[in-house]
């Protein structure tokens, strides 16, 4: 039953060019197929995984349409070379057919979700090249590529990057093993802390990102609750700025609370994406809420805890580079509200703080040998933050942060 439902999953929506006299063959090939990913997946019982198969495509060719000059389509057909599949996100990234005898080739200019594949079976994937015969030429992705998901139920598969040839027409994706995959460590340390500041010498982060919505908005580069991230940050200060001091703890000024950031030693959020433009770069905005913990005193040395909640929304993006360097940039707006905290005689009831922040994120290259190159999965960053209060000025300052980002998998091995 198992082998007959794979064989469905795997060929439906694919086209063949073979006549009744080659059913034959073509059954030897789907029993092979079958055969692949079965024994695929007695290897790895202890994994889900999922599958992208492309066997009519590289072993008998694509059918391709051409839009005419004067509107109208005709079809013909070419021959595969090999076919190059970037997955991140939850979504193909980039997908490539390239064409036989160096003739150009395919590829998508919106990211296509994985989840929802089958509903981009329909997708046009235009040619991209200089052969003038080929200009204006596409194919139907589901005429080309298929994808099964044979897990417990239909999840997100990793980010990797996957080939199909003519002697590999099915690769099959292991899915997380376990949810610490998701999480990931970033270790720095504040330049200015270390020059005598009030900024934190040393400052851990942890990090999980939560896939959400991976279909785009009729065929566009427009998606709506990609993600959900989490977030918490914990900061060691100097003996001296461990503390915020105040005349009272009843009273504080208008510029507080910028010092209120600057000493606070943990900082919580939740945030979610509610529109992401993705293509070359991306661009988004986001909501969230932060929670920040302050250790404050008196003149009388009396300690207490403060807890300063805020709701921000960010404008942000994200600038990629080859091979593996990205620049992100976030300026969030944060909505301070401070009816529940111990300062009974300041009367403003939110407070404005804006933190525009440049990253700059580069991905380690070790070199294997002659033109192959792998990475361990960690990465280096340089951050600058500006913590600003638009509507007064004074206690304005600056974070530049350098570390190490790396996988919390990776930490718990060590």
């Amino acid at each position: 039953m198992k082998k007959t439902l794979l064989l469905a999953l795997l060929f439906v929506g694919n086209y063949g060019f073979s006549q009744p006299t080659e059913k034959k063959e073509e059954e030897k090939e789907k029993e092979a197929t079958t055969q692949t990913i079965t024994e695929a997946l007695k290897k790895n019982t202890h994994v889900n995984i999922s599958a992208f198969s492309a066997e009519t495509a590289l072993k008998k060719g694509i059918k391709i349409w051409k839009i005419n000059d004067d509107k109208t389509v005709t079809n013909d057909s070419i021959e595969v070379d090999n076919i190059s599949i970037f997955i991140d996100g939850g979504r193909i990234q980039r997908l490539v057919v390239d064409v036989k005898n160096d003739e150009g080739f395919y590829s998508n200019f919106i990211p296509i979700s994985v989840t929802s594949f089958k509903n981009a079976k329909t997708d046009k994937i235009f040619y991209e090249g200089s052969n003038k015969k080929l200009e204006n030429t596409y194919f139907i992705l589901g005429d080309v590529l298929n994808y099964i998901n044979y897990t417990s139920r239909i999840s997100y598969p990793p980010t990797t990057v996957i080939q199909l040839t003519e002697e590999k027409v099915i690769d099959t994706l292991k899915f997380s093993s376990t949810p610490l995959e998701y999480f990931d460590v970033r270790a720095y340390t504040d330049q200015q802390g270390l020059s005598g500041n009030a900024n934190g010498l040393a400052q851990t982060e942890i990090n999980v990102s939560f896939y959400g919505n991976t279909r785009n908005v009729r065929h566009s580069n427009v998606i709506f609750f990609p993600y959900v991230r989490l977030q918490m940050s914990l900061s060691k200060f100097d003996s001296k700025f461990d503390t915020l001091k105040f005349t009272s703890l009843t009273e504080r000024t208008n510029t507080d609370i910028l010092s209120i950031y600057q000493y606070s030693k943990v900082a919580i959020r939740v945030e979610t994406d509610i529109i992401r433009y993705s293509r070359i770069h991306d661009g988004y905005l986001s909501i969230g809420h932060q929670l920040l913990n302050t250790s404050i005193s008196d003149t009388s040395k009396v300690l207490k805890q403060l807890f300063t909640p805020s709701f921000y929304l960010t404008l942000g993006g994200t600038m990629f580079s080859f091979p593996r360097m990205k620049c992100d940039f976030r300026i969030p707006l944060f909505f301070n509200y401070l009816n529940d905290q111990s300062f009974i005689n300041y009367d403003r009831k939110v407070d404005l703080t804006i933190v525009p922040e440049i990253e700059l994120t580069l991905d380690p290259i070790k070199n294997k040998g002659d033109n192959e190159e792998e990475t361990d999965g960690t990465t280096v960053f340089a951050r600058v933050k500006y913590f600003d209060a638009p509507d007064y000025r004074g206690s304005n300052f600056w974070q530049l942060q350098l570390g190490a980002k790396i996988q919390l998998t990776d930490v718990l091995k060590k």
